[in-house]
């Protein structure tokens, strides 16, 4: 078991010490004051382990007082999950099959490897002046839980459907993750645990999430309500976001409007 209101210290105590003290909910809801990574921060060429990946970010001093403000933060994540490996003594991987892609069914989905030969994987490009070239490889499993992860489209429909239909968490549990909490000033964030959560423009409730690396981008959108999912995935980057999310939405409201949802 795992106190989601617990100190981080709990589970990490070697974590430096903050001026303030602050909890996993924090690093969930991304109100930790955890900074988030810088762009050149994300292309490690040699294998390292998520406790390695702690040294890049943790003898920064907090952003903020944690719970009064928001700043998404995948350093925050990347340390939500060495709790969570402390808490079970078990790895995040380990974690991960056990109670989510095996019961889901999500077969292609893993922790993203160096090299890519033994995998039907169609190759990952950088778009840039009007020319498409390989990425180089690099290895991301410094990320996790934050990124770090390859996966299908199909997949990532399972998982988003497995928020529509339950099938993940207690009812009561995922209404707490969906929950777009307000800050003391009384500003939503448009923020839960985990997801995005903000009404479409209709005002259907909508959960999502956009992830990306070196030669790859993705969008998630679910529609629990109407049980809709939606997800867009490119293996390009460096193309406009704005773009990928917006056809990610149209897709979604063509979807909804067939269905008359």
């Amino acid at each position: 078991m795992i106190n989601i209101d617990a100190s981080v210290y709990e589970y990490v105590p070697g974590f430096p010490k903050k001026e303030y003290d602050f909890t996993l909910r924090h690093l969930a809801s991304h109100r930790s004051g955890i900074r988030h990574y810088r762009r050149w921060e994300q292309e490690n060429t040699r294998p390292k382990s998520m406790e390695e990946g702690l040294a890049k970010f943790q003898n920064n001093k907090l952003r903020f007082e944690p719970g009064t403000d928001y700043l998404y933060s995948s350093y925050g994540y990347n340390l939500l999950g060495i709790a969570m490996e402390k808490a079970t003594q078990r790895s995040f991987e380990e974690l991960l099959t056990t109670y989510v892609t095996r019961p889901l069914g999500m077969e292609h989905t893993l922790p993203d490897p160096a090299e890519y030969e033994a995998l039907e994987t169609s190759g990952f490009f950088i778009y840039k002046g009007g020319q498409a070239r390989e990425a180089k490889s690099v290895d991301l499993r410094l990320k996790l839980p934050s990124g770090g992860m390859l996966s299908t489209s199909e997949d990532l429909v399972r998982l988003g459907n497995a928020y529509t239909y339950q099938r993940i968490l207690a009812p009561a549990t995922q209404e707490e993750w969906m929950a777009n909490t307000p800050l003391p000033n009384g500003k939503k964030p448009g923020y839960g645990l985990g997801w995005g959560v903000s009404p479409d423009p209709k005002g259907r409730p909508r959960l999502s999430h956009t992830g990306g690396n070196t030669g790859a981008i993705c969008k998630l959108i679910v529609y629990p309500e109407q049980r809709v999912t939606v997800a867009l995935v490119s293996n390009t980057s460096d193309v406009d976001w704005l773009r990928v999310v917006g056809e990610a939405s149209t897709i979604s409201n063509e979807v909804l409007a067939e269905l008359g949802r």
